[in-house]
């Protein structure tokens, strides 16, 4: 990443349904402000939330961040940045009862309904970690720019030339496609999130678990 890059914070907590979204968000803004070296001043200030009529969060004040939130199974995620940003966690999850290969039928089941076609091949190897590659990418893009999954999910592809390359390089993915930069982390083996903003970013990953 160049010196110019955003920067974009990821928090991890977990997912604690005593504690309500709009108080983990702004506890976290503390926290961002705190850590990432901004006037004393900044810590004190209130934050003040509101949402889209499609439910994505936005800050009144402070007005120079965005925010993204996403939570899967065990974690709650919230993602901070100077420009628009969108985080996806998704937790692999087995139905009752499914085995191995009924779950690689379902994913496969499931992109055919509600992924573009140019991705639906990819997923003829390494269905399940390809499956929540993509998953998550188009989710977190959508949360960017706050149109959320609705019926034009399907036509939405994060895919860019040579991304089927891509995917089978590790863990950690980085690449850039429909006007916006995006990066994929393996939280765990079974724990896969995406975060993308309008401009390249330097990511730092705090894990408050």
């Amino acid at each position: 990443m160049s010196t110019a890059a955003e920067k974009l914070w990821i928090y991890l907590m977990p997912s604690d349904d005593s504690v309500s979204t709009n108080e983990k968000i702004q506890l976290l803004v503390k926290k961002y402000f705190s850590e990432c070296g901004y006037a004393p001043n900044r810590t004190s200030e209130p934050v003040v939330i509101e949402r889209t009529e499609r439910g994505k969060p936005y800050f009144v004040q402070p007005s120079d961040l965005f925010v993204s939130v996403s939570h899967s199974g065990a974690y709650f995620v919230c993602a901070l940045c100077s420009c628009p940003v969108g985080v996806d966690i998704q937790t692999h999850n087995l139905h009752r009862k499914e085995s191995a290969e009924e779950r690689i039928k379902r994913l496969r089941g499931i992109a055919k309904r509600f992924f573009h076609p140019d991705e639906v091949p990819l997923l003829e190897e390494d269905t399940v970690s390809r499956f929540f590659t993509l998953w998550t990418a188009k989710e977190c893009y959508l949360k960017m720019t706050g149109q959320g999954i609705d019926d034009n999910f399907s036509q939405i592809s994060p895919v860019s030339l040579g991304f089927g390359d891509i995917l089978c390089q590790g863990e950690t993915l980085r690449w850039c496609a429909l006007d916006a930069w995006f990066e994929k982390r393996q939280i765990t083996q079974e724990d896969t999130l995406c975060v993308c903003a309008r401009k390249p970013f330097e990511i730092t990953v705090c894990n408050l678990i």
